[in-house]
């Protein structure tokens, strides 16, 4: 049985080029002014992005990102920016997978001030970490939207710093071992699997990624490739970059082939992202 759909994992760089999200790099720069004006840039830039919130905010992470998530619910949109999240919604992808806490997409569609997440069991309704998805409406087709990194509407949910990476890759690696026993069972008498957590849909779809760094730091994403290198062989994580942006002698090469990660590098002039994403939407489309 093989349930290779595709599922576009949308980093913040597609919130950048629609001109709705700030570059974490700023982000970090002024909860360091707020919470430490004397602290060495320098020195906090050598650190990790999850790591760097927790130098700039003294560790106080959960107040930060309150603050954070009061911000980018303030977020609005113009008709530009609108129409271009209605063609990132229209393309040929039933699920969406993004880190962005902010709600650009289904703002590009809905003029709803909140978004609720729905589940598939109701037992699930205590993790939306996992098991919540935004179902957003493009024409006449319904899309599932997965903020896997949390949710601007609620900061308790929102992944970033130690404490919180942690605590998502626990419950990753807790479900795993449940949702391979289900896979395994519908494969013995044939069925198809039933994608309830945007964790299934990683595992067994090919994922192409798209506007995500893939920092080193981002345990949780890291470790998934490895665990579906070893479960699901058959099935792909494409990785989009411009082809100036990832120098042939970025660490991040060595673990993305030993993962079996396929770097697609796309030909555009230097630093023009508009064009990347054009070329981007194009192959997608023809999908």
């Amino acid at each position: 049985m093989k349930n290779n759909k595709r599922v576009l994992f949308a980093g913040n760089g597609v919130a950048l080029r629609m001109g709705a999200a700030n570059k974490w790099n700023e982000i970090i720069a002024e909860f360091a002014e707020e919470y430490d004006p004397q602290l060495d840039r320098k020195l906090l830039k050598k650190l990790p992005y999850n790591m760097q919130i927790v130098a700039a905010t003294r560790d106080n992470v959960d107040k930060s990102m309150v603050e954070l998530c009061q911000k980018l619910k303030e977020i609005t949109l113009n008709e530009e920016q609108k129409a271009f999240g209605k063609r990132i919604l229209s393309l040929p992808f039933d699920r969406i997978i993004t880190t962005n806490y902010t709600y650009e997409l289904e703002r590009s569609v809905s003029e709803n001030k909140t978004f609720r997440c729905r589940y598939f069991e109701k037992k699930r309704e205590r993790d939306m970490s996992l098991f919540g998805y935004i179902p957003v409406t493009i024409g006449e087709e319904e899309k599932q939207i997965w903020h896997i990194h949390g949710h601007a509407c609620a900061p308790n949910s929102v992944i970033m710093g130690h404490y919180f990476y942690g605590k998502l890759l626990s419950s990753i690696q807790s479900y795993i071992p449940k949702m391979l026993k289900g896979w395994r069972m519908r494969q013995n008498i044939d069925g198809d699997f039933e994608i309830r957590s945007w964790v299934d849909s990683f595992m067994t779809d090919d994922v192409y990624m798209v506007g995500f760094g893939m920092d080193l730091c981002e345990a949780d994403i890291w470790w998934l490739a490895c665990c579906k290198k070893r479960h699901f062989p058959d099935s792909r994580i494409y990785y989009y970059v411009p082809e100036w942006d990832l120098p042939k002698d970025d660490p991040r090469r060595i673990l993305m082939n030993a993962y079996g990660i396929v770097i697609r590098e796309i030909s555009c002039p230097e630093k023009d992202f508009s064009a990347f994403y054009e070329e981007i939407l194009k192959e997608f489309s023809e999908f």
